[in-house]
């Protein structure tokens, strides 16, 4: 099972967050194929582990330089929203160092670039995952079976 240390001396303030590799889902890069269209390529990102989000969400800015087009959209209620609003939706792959490719998921667009983060890693992916948060000694880990 491989294991990623989240753990930083500003695990508190900042939260757990790991690098990871972001493409277009399988499904979408074979559709693009089928279709004679190019594929975009994966980028690094920052991804925050939160397990007050939902599901998996990017920033609009790294979608448009991945060069990925919405697929749908889906209402969303966010921190910064008092009402649900309509945010687009794309199909994302995601490959952590060293350990699980996620080659299907969806995320959603919402805001993030404030926090200086990509992507919110939430429950959706979690359910494949096993997450250790220690407060006391400033240690995260997130493993996948």
């Amino acid at each position: 099972m491989p294991k990623y240390d989240l753990s930083s001396a500003q695990l508190a303030q900042v939260g757990p967050i790991t690098q990871v590799t972001v493409g277009p889902s399988a499904i979408y890069a074979n559709a693009l194929r089928a279709a004679g269209r190019q594929v975009p390529g994966d980028m690094g990102a920052a991804a925050l582990v939160d397990t007050g989000a939902a599901g998996v969400a990017i920033t609009r800015s790294l979608a448009r330089s991945m060069g990925l087009s919405q697929i749908d959209t889906q209402k969303v209620l966010t921190p910064s929203t008092p009402t649900a609003v309509e945010r687009p939706v794309y199909a994302i792959s995601l490959a952590f160092t060293k350990g699980p490719v996620i080659r299907h998921i969806v995320a959603v667009d919402v805001d993030l670039d404030a926090q200086g983060i990509q992507l919110l890693l939430g429950r959706r992916l979690l359910t494949i995952a096993r997450l250790v948060y220690d407060g006391t000694a400033s240690t995260c880990t997130l493993s996948f079976r």
